[in-house]
């Protein structure tokens, strides 16, 4: 960590400031790790306080803004037990006394669903998982309403992937779809495939390819886009698969593309030296969900028979892959994971925390890192309103509107002590840094939920054994 002091040194033209280099973005799964952290020091500028992240060179606006903006109207600063019809009525609360209510709904409820913990660190996600061991509880991330559908096709057909560094060294062909990576992952064409230069790739030498329902600002920078119709990638994958071996297809189009343009793709495919295919929602959220991935995978094998070729899903919260590791090398199983019966049980659709919530499956609901309010089908929300809801996070939302206990944490990759670790869309963990001081008596998500454990274990009458 560089701390420092620099006076107007070109990055800044603020003196009294010191630069921590090569800070990772804690925003999207990207996981950029060459932010420079400007914060100030004694001496402060006028109505800025010490310890404040004033700017972040490198970060993406979305990156940008959650860095500068950590202490807006919006964040929690002392945990609130809420009561009322419309949970309005608001009583803070020391850590201690908020953990122990919520250890009290917890110990007491026969199922309760634990969900979220995709935007914050592995570690966090270990102490998740212990105690939705001693809830004898069901516990889901939230790749179950997104990337889960590609992770099933994962299991059942395996991978050909690779780093984000090789794909930004070595790919000629890069094909985006059905996702947005202007929107979503802002310097994602910037680091790795578009506007980069490669060990073996000069800026401007790739052919990039964007895929997708509509056109999208993303679309105009591309090399092509092509247009495909709503729900029939699967037909599509399915011609260009059978192109690559050699066969001819009688059609005028295919999924709403004129087979001249087809035939061009598949001839730009055969000819590359490495071929890299980013994918997104658009295929795991539309018709045949982890089908089209199962295919978009076989379409990566059969790519090999010409030219190098590797798949990989663009993960959005930036540890949501993280979540997948932790609870499959916990479980075997990579979310909706249920534990009523002190075994793990994994059946997407049935144990998922949508479908938890929708038929009224669970006596309490425990939040972590996410907003299910803001983003489940209404059914789900319903049945939030009806029972105890426990909800960790550094800022309002939603969620913590309803909510029954708000118990607020630091920003993990900023605030959090210890450490923290999380992995990147490729599969590459980084270690996460504490940059700034949390708020006073702001604890990190690792530390409130071991306290939790703790507390549930004496409730339960429970000998709590440590893990290796």
């Amino acid at each position: 960590m560089t701390t420092d002091p620099t006076e107007t040194a070109g990055i800044l033209a603020t003196p009294r400031a010191r630069i921590v280099k090569n800070v990772v973005c804690v925003f999207c799964g990207a996981l950029c790790d060459d932010i420079q952290v400007a914060i100030t020091l004694t001496g402060p500028l006028p109505r800025v306080p010490e310890g404040t992240i004033i700017e972040a060179l490198n970060a993406c606006r979305i990156g940008h803004t959650k860095f500068l903006k950590l202490r807006d109207e919006h964040r929690i600063l002392k945990p609130e037990l809420r009561s009322g019809p419309d949970k309005s009525e608001v009583r803070q609360v020391s850590l201690e006394v908020a953990v122990k209510e919520a250890a009290k709904i917890l110990a007491k409820a026969r199922r309760p669903l634990i969900y979220g913990l995709a935007s914050t660190s592995n570690e966090a996600n270990v102490k998740a998982l212990e105690l939705a061991e001693v809830c004898s509880g069901v516990v889901d991330n939230t790749s179950s309403v997104c990337h889960g559908p590609g992770i099933e096709a994962v299991q059942r057909a395996g991978i050909g992937t690779a780093t984000l560094g090789k794909i930004k060294n070595y790919a000629d062909v890069v094909i985006y779809w059905g996702c947005n990576p202007v929107a979503a992952h802002p310097r994602h064409t910037r680091r790795y495939s578009q506007f980069i230069e490669g060990m073996f790739r000069k800026e401007g030498e790739r052919k990039v390819y964007h895929i997708d329902v509509r056109p999208t600002r993303f679309s105009d920078e591309v090399t092509e886009f092509i247009q495909v119709n709503p729900n029939e990638d699967y037909e599509l994958m399915a011609v260009i698969r059978a192109m690559l071996r050699g066969r001819e297809i009688q059609r005028e189009s295919v999924a709403g593309i004129p087979m001249r343009k087809v035939r061009e793709f598949v001839a730009t495919l055969k000819s590359a030296e490495f071929v890299a295919i980013f994918f997104g929602l658009g295929l795991t959220q539309s018709k045949g969900k982890d089908h089209n991935i199962t295919q978009a995978i076989d379409l990566t094998a059969e790519l090999n028979h010409h030219a190098k070729a590797v798949i990989m899903p663009m993960r959005g919260h930036f540890n949501v892959n993280g979540s997948n590791h932790v609870s499959t090398w916990t479980y075997g199983f990579p979310f909706s994971v249920s534990l009523e019966t002190g075994a793990p049980y994994y059946m997407p659709g049935e144990t998922s925390a949508v479908d938890v919530l929708a038929r009224g499956g669970t006596d309490a609901v425990f939040i972590v890192a996410a907003d299910p309010a803001a983003s489940l089908p209404a059914a789900a929300v319903k049945h939030m309103l009806k029972v105890p809801l426990i909800t960790i996070d550094p800022k309002r939302s939603a969620t913590t509107e309803i909510s029954d206990i708000v118990i607020p944490s630091a920003y993990v990759g900023i605030e959090a002590e210890g450490i923290q670790t999380a992995y990147r869309m490729d599969g590459i963990p980084l270690q996460l840094r504490k940059i700034i001081d949390a708020p006073k008596g702001i604890e990190s998500d690792e530390y409130i939920l071991d306290m939790l454990v703790r507390e549930v274990c004496r409730l339960k009458g429970i000998k709590r054994y440590k893990r290796t």
